[in-house]
């Protein structure tokens, strides 16, 4: 039984599990592409996990709202890291 749970895994277990249900699952999308692209997973790589998870949850998103949401999060993340000098 493990009691401390490290925020990668908690991003495994999303994936697994889902965005959980309605009123949760905008909020937990937005927190799965963040934290995966903050841990410098390709682009690429983070649509395909977050569409995964999407499917995996009990009421998927529709796809205009997932991919508004996957976007918006894109950009924000390719803002901080051209802040920080990162390419």
């Amino acid at each position: 039984h493990i009691t401390e749970k490290s925020k990668t895994a908690e991003l495994f277990e999303r994936i697994a599990f889902g965005l959980g249900g309605s009123g949760m699952r905008n909020n937990n999308l937005t927190e799965l592409i963040g934290g995966l692209l903050f841990r410098g997973v390709d682009p690429d790589a983070v649509l395909q996990l977050c569409r995964l998870t999407n499917q995996n949850s009990p009421q998927p998103l529709e796809e205009s709202e997932f991919n508004k949401t996957y976007t918006s999060m894109l950009k924000k993340e390719m803002r901080r890291r051209n802040d920080t000098g990162k390419t």
